[in-house]
Formats: C-alpha cells, sequence, structure tokens
C-alpha cells in the first residue's frame, strides 16, 4: 500500500483548504500514507494527521505498534499528550504498553507523554511487563513516592 510522495506532499495544502472536497482529498491521501511501506512515508502522514484540519489522530493509533521504531516515535508524539483526557486520540493504556518498548527513545516518549496528561508514569498496577525500576533512570525524575504525588 505505497502512497507516492507526491500525493503526501500535496495534502498539507489541501487539509489547510476552506473546499471540502479538497480537504477530504488532503485526508485521503494521509490514511494512504500511514499505510505506506516506507517508514519515512508513514512519518510524514503521521506529522499531516496531526493538522487540526485532518482529525486522524485515532488513525495513527495502530502505529504505535509499528515495526519500525522511528515510527513508533513520531506516533507517540503525536497520540501521546493530550491536554483534554476526554478527547485523548488513545487511552493511557496505550502509553503505558510503550514503557515497555524495545526502543528506549519510544519509553522516554511515552513517559513525556503520561506526565503530559498528568499521570503518573509508574501507576499503582504497572502493566504486564512493566518494570518502573528499569524505566524510572529515563525519566530523568525523582522516584516517585507519595509525597511527590504516586497515588501507590
Amino acid at each position: 500500500a505505497a502512497a507516492p510522495a507526491a500525493e503526501l506532499g500535496s495534502a498539507e495544502p489541501l487539509l489547510a483548504s476552506a473546499d471540502p472536497a479538497q480537504v477530504a482529498r488532503g485526508k485521503d491521501a494521509v490514511r494512504a500514507g500511514l499505510k505506506a511501506d516506507s517508514p519515512d512515508a508513514r512519518i510524514q502522514a503521521v506529522r499531516l494527521a496531526m493538522h487540526p484540519a485532518a482529525g486522524l489522530l485515532p488513525e495513527v493509533a495502530p502505529l504505535l505498534d509499528d515495526p519500525a521504531a522511528e515510527v513508533r516515535r513520531a506516533a507517540v508524539l503525536a497520540v501521546g499528550p493530550a491536554p483534554d483526557p476526554a478527547a485523548a486520540p488513545v487511552p493511557p493504556e496505550e502509553l503505558f504498553r510503550r514503557l515497555t518498548d524495545p526502543d528506549a527513545e519510544v519509553r522516554e516518549l511515552a513517559v513525556s507523554a503520561l506526565k503530559a496528561r498528568g499521570l503518573d508514569w509508574c501507576p499503582p498496577t504497572p502493566p504486564t511487563g512493566c518494570n518502573c525500576w528499569s524505566i524510572w533512570p529515563s525519566t530523568r525524575t525523582p522516584w516517585p513516592t507519595p509525597a511527590r504525588g504516586w497515588s501507590g
């Protein structure tokens, strides 16, 4: 499912258009890019999915499990921070699952996203396979304790 680079390249101006038909074409290009064979195209599509007119962040969520670490990083950056938890494109559990990602940068981005959501990066009941002690050094924060706001 390859999305031509030119198609993705034209998506941003289409998304910025006042014409709903043009915006729809831009969204179609981004959707195709999210399924592209090329990791670079998928990353570009993730960036475009973040455009306010796109409304495609929920469609980025499957890329949290992408085989390419750089695509997973882009996906966490796109769907992780959510000022309004009710409108978050993915639930916090999806971010907690990233704490066991084989890529250290994905784990660090997940910690940052959880913090941005006002959540503790080491929940009282960590996800299966999550070892808070092993993640803690990458958080560059004091070990969570009740005095520091840890609820556990």
